[in-house]
């Protein structure tokens, strides 16, 4: 189907693969309800804007089915629950050349939240989004997320995550920058593994985690514990110029084995203690890797606090 004037319309199906394609210059305001074992794939020309209106969701995958978005802009959706532009339960979401704007969520997951989904994004942007609990852009929630050509910028949480959250999540990020996200728990991002799951895991190549605003975590919180630990690998990662009101301006970390490889832990602070970094519980292995600038206000650690960790 091609779509070409401005339209308001819900479309529920199942089953069968189906492909809509959205032509320069249309501002539609869809609802796209798939479940089945099939691909719903949307084509944009010319950018087309798919618009929530703040009042709904775009897209809900389910049952083992695909969403295979390209070339569009989804603009202030809403969601009561998780998923404020995008949900997938069991399935597969496939976004490239796809920006998401203005998405909120009541619980998780303002632009996209996947359950138990494989997540694959390229060449994509989300902005401004904010969801009341966790990842105020995305929420990886199980499952898995390979993530290339990103930018979050500007992105909000009520409690974890404010760009990025994972959970139980096996993350591959690339070429992505996380910036201007705040939360209670890792402004810019909250990675954590629970003792049930085996894939939980983040590797992150080159890309910027600047202007994160948390009370643990300005930067980036990683989670796990002393049997069950959270595997980081950061390469070529800047962590900058962001703030803890408590603990770890850079970033947090709780039964975590974390590897730093050629990156930067620039100009963070903290109120009370690891002004760029804070380490519990965790072991850090630095390669070529530089803290400076960072500062803490009260206690002690303004590069980097150590507590029962290597």
């Amino acid at each position: 189907s091609v779509f070409t004037s401005t339209t308001s319309s819900s479309v529920t199906f199942s089953g069968t693969s189906r492909r809509y394609n959205f032509c320069s210059g249309t501002k539609w305001y869809p609802l796209f309800d798939y479940s089945g074992s099939g691909t719903l794939q949307i084509n944009g020309f010319g950018d087309p804007l798919l618009y929530g209106n703040e009042v709904r969701r775009m897209f809900n995958v389910s049952g083992g089915g695909t969403l295979d978005i390209a070339g569009v802009t989804l603009a202030d959706g809403y969601a009561a629950a998780n998923g404020g532009a995008i949900s997938c339960s069991s399935g597969t979401v496939l976004l490239e050349d796809v920006s998401v704007t203005g998405a909120r969520a009541d619980r998780s997951g303002a632009g996209l939240y996947g359950d138990d989904c494989s997540l694959v994004l390229n060449n994509v942007a989300f902005d401004a989004g904010y969801a009341g609990d966790n990842g105020g852009a995305i929420a990886c929630d199980g499952g898995s997320l390979t993530m290339a050509n990103a930018a979050l910028d500007g992105n909000e949480a009520g409690n974890a995550g404010g760009a990025l959250y994972l959970l139980d999540c096996a993350a591959d990020i690339t070429d992505t920058d996380a910036t201007a996200g705040r939360a209670d728990f890792g402004g810019s991002v909250y990675a954590q593994r629970s003792s049930t799951a085996t894939l939980a895991q983040l590797n992150w190549t080159t890309g910027t985690l600047s202007d994160g605003v948390a009370q643990i975590g300005g930067g980036v919180y990683l989670a796990g514990s002393a049997a069950y630990p959270l595997e980081v690998r950061l390469d070529g990662v800047t962590v900058s110029t962001s703030q803890a009101s408590n603990y770890g301006g850079g970033f947090y970390l709780s039964g975590v084995e974390l590897e730093l490889v050629s990156s930067e832990v620039l100009n963070n602070a903290a109120t009370y203690g690891g002004g760029g970094g804070f380490s519990d519980m965790s072991s850090v292995n630095m390669d070529s890797s530089l803290f400076d600038g960072n500062n803490v206000v009260f206690q002690v650690g303004g590069g980097m606090l150590i507590n029962n960790s290597n």
